[in-house]
């Protein structure tokens, strides 16, 4: 019973829409549809990417543990240039920094020293052991196939040859463990201990040797030119590897842009690319300056790392919002219509529809390239005419009489 009243309710709907169309349906049947005229245009097409504004050209200055400012030359927001002061250190403290490297160095040799000795020591006992076993599996085998051949004559009982079997089988499984453990240990663990004893060493002599370029930089001047964006307030007390001073070269800014695999190959260095700046509301040029070969995988798509540079803009700073728009292809002087002109058949051909003999035809069409908005028409229509494409009311009229 509630079925046969869905059904009435539906064909109801049905006649009520066809009564409709039937009254408000326009005389001339161009007029139930929209119109746009063929015109002749350019089109681009872009790809998009968001990313942030980075310095390219940034330096941290940070001091030793233990050192001490004696005095700053910047303040937040001055402009230095390459070799310009910008803090002393106490003498007092860089020579106490030495004096601890000195020691800590020395450490590290005798630590290095100690075990590459250990290790040394390892390796000459695994190689006896391997030696030992080798000769005992030697004798075992010599002994176990002279008491064969003694059985062969009766000279010795099954007993004894068995008891001979086992001892070779033992001596076989000792040979397999020995040459296991010192393969492992070979291939393994020396070099990993000597390369890590390395490391460590080195890491030392490198910290050593820091300490010793800054034992005659007492005043410490500047390596890059730029803007002076962080400065330390501690003037007399011991710091702990800490910052004191930053400077960023907002002539060398740049946006970080990720791309994926698939726009990658249409992506080059130099390429031109227009910049928006949402927080200011502002657009600039630039172009592709940096490109990765090397992706991070993202959900299973590779990702590229790029950079667009920038020119210098006063209001423009590192960590700001950018949308980036890199051009993909352009046609020029060709035929346009709107995208919602467009008809696709069955077979996904293009058509669109024109007016003939106060008729609605459908035209196939050749087409090119489109931003989502218009779309380029590369044959079937000629400039000046006009398509055509249902309007609300007959699209909401067709899709009730569909219901």
């Amino acid at each position: 019973m509630h079925m046969k009243k869905n059904k009435k309710w539906i064909v109801g709907a049905v006649i009520i829409a066809l009564v409709l169309a039937f009254v408000f349906w326009p005389k001339d049947q161009a007029a139930a549809y929209n119109s746009a005229v063929v015109q002749r245009g350019d089109l681009e097409t872009y790809y998009s990417f968001s990313g942030n504004v980075v310095a390219n050209n940034h330096k941290d200055h940070m001091v030793g543990q233990d050192y001490v400012i004696a005095e700053y030359y910047v303040e937040n927001g001055d402009h230095v240039e390459v070799g310009d002061l910008l803090y002393r250190l106490e003498e007092d403290s860089v020579s106490d920094s030495f004096t601890q490297a000195k020691a800590s160095l020395q450490m590290a040799k005798n630590s290095y020293a100690s075990t590459l000795a250990n290790i040394e020591t390892q390796k000459v006992s695994i190689e006896n052991t391997l030696e030992l076993a080798k000769r005992s599996f030697m004798m075992a085998e010599t002994n176990y196939n002279n008491y064969l051949q003694l059985y062969t004559i009766g000279g010795v009982s099954q007993l004894e040859v068995d008891t001979q079997m086992t001892a070779y089988m033992q001596a076989m499984a000792n040979l397999s463990n020995a040459q296991t453990s010192y393969d492992a240990f070979m291939e393994t663990t020396y070099p990993t201990t000597l390369s890590t004893a390395k490391a460590s060493y080195d890491s030392s002599v490198a910290s050593y040797n820091t300490t010793m370029d800054k034992l005659g930089d007492i005043e410490v001047r500047s390596e890059i030119a730029g803007e002076i964006t962080y400065r330390g307030n501690e003037v007399g007390t011991k710091l702990d590897q800490e910052i004191v001073v930053s400077i960023t070269d907002f002539n060398s800014l740049a946006v970080s842009i990720k791309v994926d695999e698939y726009d990658i190959s249409s992506i080059s260095i130099g390429k031109e690319a227009d910049i928006y700046i949402s927080s200011l509301g502002e657009s600039v040029e630039g172009m592709i300056s940096n490109l990765s070969k090397n992706a991070n995988t993202i959900s299973g798509i590779a990702f590229f790392n790029a950079e667009v540079s920038l020119p210098y803009h006063e209001h423009i700073l590192e960590g700001m919002s950018a949308e980036i728009k890199i051009l993909n292809s352009s046609s020029s002087d060709t035929l346009l219509i709107p995208m919602e002109a467009l008809q696709f058949t069955d077979r996904n051909e293009t058509y669109v529809l024109v007016k003939e003999n106060n008729e609605m035809i459908e035209r196939m069409v050749e087409v090119g390239i489109n931003d989502g908005v218009t779309v380029e028409i590369l044959s079937g229509v000629e400039e000046g005419e006009t398509v055509y494409f249902m309007n609300d009311l007959l699209y909401q009229m067709m899709m009730a009489g569909g219901q």
